[in-house]
């Protein structure tokens, strides 16, 4: 039967699929509000634990959902590792559906194995422990689009990530990276240098130049999935060289790539409001293209503020659904829910912004925050767990 792999591949381009490795056995579990988290230690288990649940709320605030639960198992070797060719374990596989299925007996729709020893490879800008929370973010976007966009959005999907547009894949993942990385991205990004959004909106991921990336393939086996990854990064090789020939630039790497990334949805999220980057997602998983959206958004945006008092007053008189944390979770109680308005999830209290009409006046208009704002600024989101 053939099914569909999520690969988080390294920049060496030539990687082994390691389908022999064995499990380590994990000698402790826990449930926690979001995830099952499975471990060799429970000190590590509770380290992740902060990590994740500190990640499913970042996940919540942002999109407006419950974060689709998941199970993540830690151990030395992952199962499912594909391994560089000197023996460094650097990327995962995890099975994923291209239709909806139901959870599992414990809740969960999906599966991250991830390494307890971080030391056994690095990133670019992250050690491998820190990039779990980035990969978390990844799995958990695509359990809560995938199945909800237009069917063009398939016929035309290139392999990487989700559905959706790359960039709003790793937009949401480097979202979701501890404060010091996102602080050290702030710091390298170059506003000179910068993608114009036109092209950012629309281009693929960047593939094999940068530290890492997740694709999806479908295979059957081992050496099926090595032949399509390797056709992968060829036509992302072509895809980079017409890239950088258009910008008359240097070739744009993924580091690049996820860099602008956070940039961008930093600045859209405090521009524009979370109700208006969650309305970006929605409409994009409908098909449109930033232009109409920016366009909608103009008469969107004055409704929701027109109706936002009535319905937020009638929501504060009765009694609101609540998501229950569980017993000794770490991370404390979820964002307060959202009311629906105009068909836009808003919090009360949320910034509800009008934006810019067309795709170059937002250029202009993200340099010019970019300028006040970088590389000093900081969302406000609960502080990334400390060991």
């Amino acid at each position: 039967m053939r099914t569909s792999l999520l690969s988080t591949l390294a920049s060496t381009g030539a990687l082994l699929a390691a389908f022999s490795l064995q499990p380590v056995r994990a000698e402790v579990a826990v449930q926690s509000t979001n995830y099952v988290i499975v471990a060799p230690t429970l000190a590590m288990l509770n380290e992740r634990q902060h990590q994740l649940e500190w990640s499913a709320r970042v996940f919540e605030t942002l999109m407006g959902v419950k974060a689709p639960r998941g199970r993540v198992t830690l151990s030395p070797s992952p199962v499912g590792s594909a391994m560089a060719p000197g023996g460094a374990a650097t990327a995962l596989m995890n099975a994923f559906p291209l239709t909806p299925q139901p959870a599992a007996p414990d809740g969960t729709y999906w599966n991250l194995a991830w390494f307890s020893n971080e030391s056994a490879a690095a990133l670019r800008l992250d050690r491998m422990d820190t990039a779990l929370t980035h990969e978390a973010a990844h799995l958990q976007l695509v359990y809560a689009v995938n199945f909800k966009v237009a069917d063009q959005l398939r016929t035309n999907f290139n392999g990487y990530g989700s559905f959706l547009p790359d960039w709003i894949d790793e937009a949401v993942a480097v979202f979701h990276e501890p404060d010091s990385t996102r602080a050290e991205r702030r710091k390298r990004f170059q506003l000179k240098r910068r993608l114009p959004l036109r092209t950012f909106f629309t281009m693929n991921h960047p593939g094999s130049t940068g530290a890492g990336q997740v694709i999806q393939v479908q295979a059957g086996t081992p050496e099926e999935m090595r032949k399509k990854v390797e056709a992968y990064q060829a036509s992302q090789q072509q895809n980079i060289a017409a890239t950088a020939e258009m910008l008359a630039d240097d070739v744009v790497t993924a580091s690049k790539f996820y860099t602008q990334s956070l940039a961008v949805i930093e600045y859209l999220t405090a521009r524009g409001g979370y109700p208006f980057f969650r309305y970006v997602v929605v409409q994009q998983a409908f098909g449109k293209q930033m232009d109409q959206i920016l366009r909608e958004w103009f008469v969107k945006q004055r409704e929701i503020v027109s109706r936002r008092g009535g319905i937020e007053r009638a929501a504060a008189a009765r009694a609101t659904q609540s998501w229950p944390v569980a017993k000794g979770d770490p991370a404390g109680a979820m964002p307060p829910w959202p009311n629906t308005i105009g068909g836009v999830l808003v919090r009360p209290g949320e910034a509800v912004n009008p934006m810019p009409l067309t795709v170059e006046s937002m250029d202009e208009d993200f340099a010019a925050w970019i300028k006040q704002n970088y590389p000093k600024y900081r969302p406000n989101l609960p502080p990334f767990p400390k060991k």
